[in-house]
Formats: C-alpha cells, sequence, structure tokens
C-alpha cells in the first residue's frame, strides 16, 4: 500500500499543436520525489523550495489539445510540468536531496525524447496524477 505516481513523458512536434505520448518516465515511489514535485506525501519533511508543479490542472492554462486523463490510472492531483521546467530546478542546490536521483531519471529521460525526435526541449512534458 502507498501512493504511487503515474506519469506519461509527452513530445510536440515542432509545427503540429498536439501531443505525443512518449512513454513513461522512472515511476518509483519515492515520496520526497512526491512532494518536491507537486507537494504530494510531504510528511514532516520541511521542503525547502515551493513544489515545482502542485495540481496545475484545476489552477494553470493546460493546452490539452483533448488530453485524456483517463490514460493517467491514478485518481487525483494530476499536473504537469515541462522539461525545461525540471532542468531549471535540478539545477537548485536546495532541491531535495532524496528527490535528486528520481528528477535526474526524468530529466535524462526527457532530454532523450527531445533528441529522439529532434525537437526543442520545450516541446517535451511530464503528465502525471497520484493513487491513493
Amino acid at each position: 500500500m502507498g501512493c504511487d505516481i503515474h506519469p506519461i513523458c509527452q513530445w510536440k512536434e515542432k509545427d503540429m499543436n498536439w501531443w505525443r505520448n512518449a512513454g513513461i518516465p522512472d515511476d518509483s515511489r519515492s515520496y520526497s520525489f512526491f512532494a518536491q514535485l507537486s507537494g504530494q506525501r510531504t510528511g514532516t519533511r520541511e521542503l525547502l523550495l515551493p513544489p515545482l508543479a502542485p495540481c496545475r490542472f484545476e489552477t494553470e492554462y493546460f493546452d490539452d489539445n483533448s488530453f485524456d486523463l483517463e490514460l493517467l490510472t491514478g485518481d487525483h492531483s494530476a499536473s504537469w510540468c515541462s522539461l525545461p521546467e525540471m532542468q531549471a530546478y535540478l539545477e537548485n542546490p536546495l532541491l531535495y536531496e532524496y528527490a535528486r536521483g528520481v528528477w535526474e531519471r526524468w530529466v535524462q529521460y526527457g532530454e532523450f525524447i527531445a533528441q529522439y525526435h529532434e525537437v526543442p526541449f520545450d516541446h517535451i512534458r511530464f503528465v502525471w496524477n497520484f493513487d491513493s
């Protein structure tokens, strides 16, 4: 039992307005990563940085192009972020140390997808939600 993340990495062609699913980045159960990424499962952790993307589907515009949240098998706290946002956050020395390993793997995965499809980094995003 516990909380799991259900992520999808997506990419967008340079001339297109829709996103394509690229695959699943590291979906390890890391509560430190969940806390730093979206404010989930913070427990007693005192985060030195605010979470990167807490529940953005509810608070920020999402150019979803009919993104189907049913693709995500979790049941709460859907959100998203871009690869450049994750890259910038990774550079901050205040990133919670126990989150850093999974964070680096997501960034590496996104960079690989960008290189493979020959698109700029801002054409890569991660979408996720959680189960309880």
